[in-house]
């Protein structure tokens, strides 16, 4: 019984997947929860709790006549967390409704069947610290989740993945039969992992003739947004991509707006990401510099590809606080530049932001404070002008 508690408590699944004990692991489960529910003479009623079907592992063979209730399912959907009505009143309780706004956008999100939720545990913890907004929840272990995803991610996926953090929604398929060993065999089920496990929600949905659901999905909260960031460079820095320290410089060189540490950061990490074989257009760069400015996300609101003044921006980042400046940045790459044309390319990115007017949907928002960043890029090479 000490060993089934301590499996229990830990996420068995996950953890026999990440710690290469998997199929032990099935095994352990088909015969427990067989023992448990089914031939156990005296239980008249069991209720399992668990982010993943597994149905296709068959661990519950020896049980009959289960009924499943999903993430994507309405019945019981306001029981897994706080409603908002319920946030409301605690809120008002405890004297705090003038920061409903902030709340809800660190820990809302959530969508059962068509009920948005809160997160219990991230707003408990909100509330007893004073309404100091940071990552309660996923600080509470290590997220096997994400760091499994990203062992497996696809250049697809890594795409979508920057435009997630960016507050975007993509396209995904969803199919609830996922189990865990199916994300090296297929990696488009990192939605379906992704969804169940709380780092993805449905905006839309619309169920396919085979069973799977294909829907629109995004981030639920910053609260996850953040983990997702905190993941990602944990990855990097473990494969060898970037150093922590050549992250920390491009994130206090944005902070500080020191253009020549962020030169030098982001040419730090263009040495160790790519070869001149992945450095063959604009939109490679366009992701790579966008995954970069993603470590400002507490910071700064970041918008990409919007329309503004005269034309598109590629970069925009709108400051949180008013006491931090607005960025806009322009990307513009070329083959085979020396130092004097790659210097003259971010003079003409620079010159665009002023020709077409790209900080016009910052003035109408209020800020007057704006800096303008070319930066041109050629093979490893970057070159960044600026204006203040």
């Amino acid at each position: 019984m000490n060993i089934s508690r301590r499996l229990l408590k830990c996420t068995p699944i996950q953890e026999g997947y990440s710690k290469a004990f998997y199929d032990d692991l099935i095994g352990f489960m088909r015969n427990f929860f067989s023992g448990a529910f089914k031939d156990n003479r005296y239980l008249s009623y069991g209720f399992l709790t668990g982010i993943l079907r597994i149905a296709q592992e068959s661990i519950f063979s020896g049980l009959n006549n289960l009924t499943v209730n999903s993430v994507m399912d309405d019945e019981y959907d306001g029981f897994f967390g706080f409603t908002d009505t319920e946030v409301k009143e605690m809120l008002k309780t405890y004297g705090f409704s003038d920061k409903e706004e902030e709340l809800k956008e660190w820990y809302d999100g959530y969508l059962f069947g068509n009920k948005e939720i809160y997160n219990p545990w991230s707003v408990i913890n909100y509330l007893s610290k004073g309404c100091l907004p940071q990552a309660y929840w996923v600080n509470t272990g290590k997220n096997e989740v994400l760091e499994d995803v990203l062992k497996v991610a696809t250049s697809d996926f890594t795409e979508k993945l920057n435009a997630l953090i960016l507050g975007e929604k993509v396209i995904a398929r969803i199919d609830q039969n996922v189990v865990y060993r199916s994300l090296t065999e297929d990696p488009g089920n990192i939605y379906s992992l992704l969804l169940v496990a709380g780092y993805l929600k449905t905006l839309s949905k619309e169920l396919q003739g085979d069973g799977t659901w294909l829907c629109e999905v995004s981030i639920p909260n910053r609260e996850i947004a953040a983990d997702y960031k905190s993941e990602i460079l944990s990855h990097l820095i473990q494969i060898g991509v970037v150093t922590r320290g050549t992250a920390n410089k491009i994130a206090e060189s944005l902070y500080t707006l020191d253009i020549t540490k962020l030169q030098e950061g982001i040419g730090e990490y263009m040495q160790k990401t790519i070869s001149f074989y992945d450095a063959g257009a604009e939109g490679f760069y366009h992701g790579l510099t966008l995954g970069l400015v993603a470590l400002m996300d507490n910071q700064y609101k970041i918008r990409s590809n919007r329309e503004s003044g005269d034309g598109r921006y590629d970069i925009s980042m709108f400051p949180r606080k008013k006491k931090l400046p607005g960025i806009i940045m322009e990307l513009k790459w070329d083959k085979d530049l020396d130092d004097k044309a790659l210097d003259l390319l971010s003079s003409d990115a620079l010159d665009q932001i002023q020709e077409k007017r790209y900080d016009a949907e910052m003035k109408e928002e209020g800020i007057t404070d704006i800096v303008k960043i070319g930066v041109a890029f050629s093979g490893k090479k970057v070159k960044i002008s600026t204006v203040y």
